[in-house]
């Protein structure tokens, strides 16, 4: 059987050979979650944390695709891939070379895909994003980044499951595992997930509490979107 070993190029080497893959995307949940299956299908990839760290990385850097949030703060991921497209079309005399762009959302449906679109966007993928889907996301977009087949991808995870996670304290929320697993590909509580999801909670909500007593009504809405994103992402049953 195949072991869960992570890429086997280092990252200059990535770069050398055109296949560092730049990920942009705020939730440190998702965050975790789009690394750890990246790494099972052998990518090397660059995580930032907003449009503005993303775009900082493109202009350093070559990459063979991004990945990026659509809703971001300080820049979001459809200004991030019109900035990118704009610049592109600055540069075509010179041979600018085209970077395909995936697209994370919680939003399903035509308005979305349509402002995707708009946005330079190729293509994208709704989060929780299953392994098999970001899978073939890959195969389309940059399969060059690809250092295993699917197959040998899903044994990996298989072999290697992740941490187990002390007994669940019934202060947690209640995870569906089930839906975790199938996103991730293990077969088991995972207690780095949990420790990521737990602090995220937390913190959010001081934030809703901070916002609450001020009475903004409006940033409280959108922090409690920010919340029940951050629920469906780690299949957390209500």
């Amino acid at each position: 059987m195949p072991e869960l070993r992570g890429p086997s190029r280092t990252r200059d080497e990535a770069i050398r050979d055109g296949v560092l893959i730049l990920v942009a995307e705020d939730n440190p949940v998702n965050h975790y979650l789009i690394r750890s299956q990246l790494e099972l299908f052998g990518c090397v990839r660059d995580v930032t944390e907003d449009g503005t760290e993303a775009l900082a990385a493109y202009e350093r850097n070559e990459y063979a695709l991004l990945i990026t949030d659509c809703q971001m703060p300080r820049v979001d991921g459809y200004t991030l891939a019109s900035t990118i497209r704009k610049r592109e079309r600055k540069q075509r005399a010179g041979n600018a070379r085209y970077l395909p762009i995936v697209a994370l959302t919680a939003t399903i449906g035509s308005p979305e895909w349509n402002r995707c679109l708009e946005a330079g966007m190729d293509d994208y993928l709704c989060k929780r994003v299953q392994r098999d889907v970001l899978y073939a996301s890959l195969m389309r977009w940059a399969p060059q980044c690809l250092e295993v087949t699917k197959n040998e991808a899903v044994e990996a995870s298989a072999q290697s499951a992740p941490p187990l996670a002390h007994e669940v304290d019934d202060d947690l929320p209640p995870f569906d595992w089930d839906a975790i697993n199938r996103v991730m590909g293990g077969t088991c509580r995972n207690g780095v997930l949990i420790e990521i999801v737990v602090e995220s909670l937390r913190s959010e909500a001081k934030a809703l509490n901070q916002l609450l007593d001020a009475a903004d009504v409006t940033l409280y809405g959108n922090g409690f979107t920010r919340c029940e994103a951050r629920r469906r992402c780690c299949a957390i049953r209500h």
